[in-house]
């Protein structure tokens, strides 16, 4: 599985991307850096304000009293 996460500074929210429900597989396997930017763009993200990453599992490690805001 493919996750993209994204840190939406503008909002000060993080969204998660299912990747293997919105692009095949096989296709996914050959995204570059490019595909992702063009993808977050035509999702309205604006790349300046934005921070991101792709990766395999959907965990997000949340440290100190953050934690009980993102899990509530």
């Amino acid at each position: 599985m493919y996750y993209l996460t994204v840190l939406d500074h503008t909002k000060g929210r993080i969204y998660q991307y299912l990747m293997a429900e919105i692009v095949k597989p096989l296709e996914l396997k050959n995204w570059k850096t490019k595909d992702f930017e063009e993808f977050l763009v035509e999702q309205a993200f604006e790349l300046r304000y934005i921070d991101w990453m792709s990766h395999a599992d959907n965990t997000l490690t949340v440290m100190n009293d953050a934690k009980k805001d993102i899990l509530n």
